[in-house]
């Protein structure tokens, strides 16, 4: 089962197997004491950017867990958060993000303010 702890720097070394790539504000997930995935609000660039990924395959109940606590923790953040679409930009619309019509280094990029 999935469960949810903050992520602190010993937990993103872990994840990351070194330092955070950025400042950020995230939460790791955790299946049987190990850490699978990482997701949260990094500010590369200094511009609030939502992300999540996960470095094990995740069943989708766990996927569906994901997604609901991410949603919950983005409501949380008062200033505009974007987010560049790898995968399902419907489920990025759920969230409440909306396309801005450019196009970020991996896929178009979208804002939730």
């Amino acid at each position: 089962m999935i469960e949810f702890r903050p992520a602190t720097p010993a937990l993103v070394e872990e994840y990351y197997g070194g330092p955070a790539p950025w400042t950020m504000k995230a939460h790791v997930a955790l299946r049987d004491g190990r850490v699978v995935g990482i997701g949260g609000v990094h500010y590369g660039g200094g511009v609030p950017t939502a992300f999540s990924e996960a470095k094990e395959p995740l069943s989708k109940k766990e996927a569906a867990r994901c997604a609901r606590f991410m949603e919950r923790f983005l409501a949380g953040f008062r200033v505009p958060v974007f987010a560049e679409c790898t995968g399902s930009k419907q489920l990025l619309e759920r969230f409440g993000f909306r396309d801005t019509g450019e196009e970020g280094a991996a896929g178009p990029l979208m804002v939730r303010a």
